[in-house]
């Protein structure tokens, strides 16, 4: 995306749906909405009914901030190498959050009703799919300060960030595969849903984060070091 187009979007987007949620909230004819639940998806604490705008605020105060980052990073080469892949997550990453705001917003005002055998399965896939996603886009990444897999050996050697993001990037793939997979069992054990939502997790940061940072580092003493 162009630089325009990217921060105009996203700003355009967070703007009219903090002005949405706002007049939502006014109309819903209740004091108070969960703000928190447990593992089963129950509530288990309440707050002020306003409270439903703090994920549309976060949408606005990211927008904002995506618009000083990229005014800030405009004559950085580096940055401007991977602009396309930044605007696409940044934008993406908004969209997320505006969905799973209103899904919060329709389930705790009584709209729609949540649940978690319901709702579980489905945050597993989607969780899944992004991770697929923003694994491809890692092994592409050019060598930057401000995005990707910033380790001591990738800062400091080329050859250490393309081979390490090369494999954060496959091993990133395969584990999203595994969450949507996971995903899809979750529909059929209802039960251990949120289980497998957190093995989700917990084996896409092995995958994704922790081997490919060990292997930065052990490749980098592998190379001697600072490339020059």
């Amino acid at each position: 995306m162009k630089k325009k187009i990217a921060v105009t979007l996203a700003f355009v987007l967070s703007l009219i749906n903090m002005a949405a949620s706002a007049l939502f909230t006014y109309f819903q004819d209740v004091r108070t909405v969960p703000t928190h639940f447990g593992p089963d998806l129950k509530p288990d604490a309440y707050g002020s009914k306003w409270a439903l705008l703090f994920i549309p605020a976060v949408c606005l105060l990211l927008s904002v901030g995506f618009y000083i980052y990229r005014i800030a990073t405009a004559k950085k080469e580096n940055v401007q190498k991977n602009k396309k892949y930044e605007d696409r997550f940044i934008v993406s990453f908004i969209l997320i959050f505006i969905i799973l705001g209103w899904g919060l917003a329709l389930g705790t005002t009584g709209i729609i009703t949540i649940t978690a055998d319901a709702v579980v399965p489905w945050i597993t896939i989607a969780l899944g799919i992004i991770m697929v996603v923003l694994s491809n886009i890692m092994g592409k990444l050019a060598p930057n300060r401000t995005f990707g897999l910033r380790t001591h050996g990738t800062l400091r050697n080329k050859t250490v960030w393309r081979k390490a993001h090369r494999l954060c990037g496959n091993l990133g793939v395969i584990a999203g595969i595994v969450g949507i997979i996971l995903g899809i069992c979750a529909f059929a054990f209802g039960s251990i849903a949120t289980y497998l939502l957190s093995a989700e997790l917990i084996f896409f940061i092995i995958m994704a984060v922790l081997i490919p940072t060990v292997y930065s580092e052990v490749l980098y003493k592998k190379l001697g070091g600072d490339e020059t």
